[in-house]
């Protein structure tokens, strides 16, 4: 089965058919510096990331093109709010992209041009719709005439009677139409005024923080665990979900040794992600050979298959525990799995006995420095919880 993915044109999920044999584009509108990204521009780097992943291994050479808005009213606004040169506030916000992506293990991109570096072009795409009758000039700026074309909307499903003004349309008597948008602003000293701008209310939690309260690779698996279509909340709660969910993955590959990634990856695996990019259920899979894998350590057998498909299933989702760890690290978690078993042999001695007041004992021992015990049918399993 080869890729399916959504076609907002024609609003289904359709095969996968590239406009050059064997090459893949993907363009993703890029931020306007004005600020550091925040969690909502970092998922759309996440699931743009897992998709180019994807592409590269079904065999298709990617181009990654991602823009930078690094000029703008806003920035202007921003840059005389703080009192510096505009250019340094992106050049600043724009250095923090770089920051956040690498920290979440996304790739960067092929190409990444900045608006300042394409103004000729600009100007000249701006002049041929006016000279098609699609833009006009009025009170110095030029503005699109959406009346003037017809299919304006089809592809956002959109009825041009039923949209609604443009953003900035309140007050401005030099458009024709409300719903007209800017292409182009001309130079006006008011923009440097310093005058307030609020920013909306809304989930823009910088990533910067929010990788301060969880580790990156758990909030990379978060970000990526939903669908690409669909509405993310952000809640600490289901983010601390989403983190134990992650160490379940991880505290298996530890404890089950080494192996080679596998060079066949999962049919199931492969069928979800063929599928629209169904990354739910591709984690699906990566946990049922989690399972696996852990119910094989129980008895006392290799996990070694479970393991390399659980690596080979987690590296394309770039969240491959071995490429989020050094050394150090596995390590202290070998050291702290050691530590932990005995901990639980005392506590499987202690409901032998029948001494049920020891063993909650030593699970609530566990849990006050940070390690959460889960009885499970194939034994007890351990996670650290969050900020542990």
């Amino acid at each position: 089965m080869s890729l399916r993915i959504y076609d907002t044109a024609t609003r289904a999920v359709r095969e996968f058919v590239p406009l050059e044999p064997g090459k893949a584009s993907i363009y993703l509108c890029g931020l306007t510096v004005q600020g550091p990204p925040h969690i909502g521009h970092v998922r759309n780097w996440v699931t743009t990331d897992i998709l180019r992943r994807w592409l590269t291994h079904s065999g298709y050479e990617v181009t990654f093109v991602r823009n930078v808005t690094d000029i703008d009213d806003k920035i202007l606004i921003k840059a005389a709010e703080s009192g510096e040169p505009w250019w340094a506030l992106a050049y600043r916000n724009e250095r923090e992209i770089r920051i956040a992506e690498t920290a979440l293990g996304v790739l960067p991109p092929t190409y990444e041009p900045r608006a300042t570096g394409h103004i000729t072009e600009m100007v000249e795409l701006i002049a041929r719709l006016i000279d098609k009758g699609l833009a006009y000039e009025s009170g110095g700026d030029v503005f699109f005439d959406v009346a003037a074309l017809p299919s304006y909307g089809s592809l956002s499903g959109q009825k041009i009677d039923e949209m609604q003004p443009a953003g900035d349309s309140a007050g401005d008597a030099r458009k024709r139409d409300l719903r007209d948008f800017a292409l182009w602003k001309g130079h006006k000293p008011e923009n440097l005024s310093g005058t307030k701008m609020s920013k909306s209310i809304g989930n823009t939690l910088a990533a910067t923080e929010i990788v301060k309260q969880w580790r990156p690779v758990e909030v990379r698996y978060y970000l990526g665990a939903s669908h690409y279509r669909s509405t993310v909340e952000f809640t600490p709660e289901l983010l601390d979900e989403a983190a134990a969910a992650y160490r379940r993955i991880e505290n298996f590959v530890e404890r089950a040794g080494s192996a080679v990634p596998s060079s066949e990856l999962p049919a199931a695996f492969v069928e979800a992600m063929d599928d629209d990019l169904g990354v739910a259920a591709a984690l699906g899979i990566v946990h049922s050979r989690v399972r696996d894998g852990n119910a094989a350590l129980e008895r006392g057998d290799s996990a070694a298959a479970a393991l390399a498909d659980v690596l080979a299933m987690t590296s394309l989702l770039g969240i491959n525990p071995h490429d989020w760890s050094d050394t150090a690290s596995a390590e202290l978690v070998s050291t702290v799995d050691s530590l932990v078993r005995v901990a639980l042999d005392q506590r499987a001695n202690a409901r032998s006995r029948k001494d049920f007041d020891a063993a909650d004992a030593i699970r609530d021992q566990l849990a006050d420095a940070g390690v959460i015990v889960e009885d499970t049918p194939n034994g007890p399993r351990w996670t650290l919880k969050h900020g542990g």
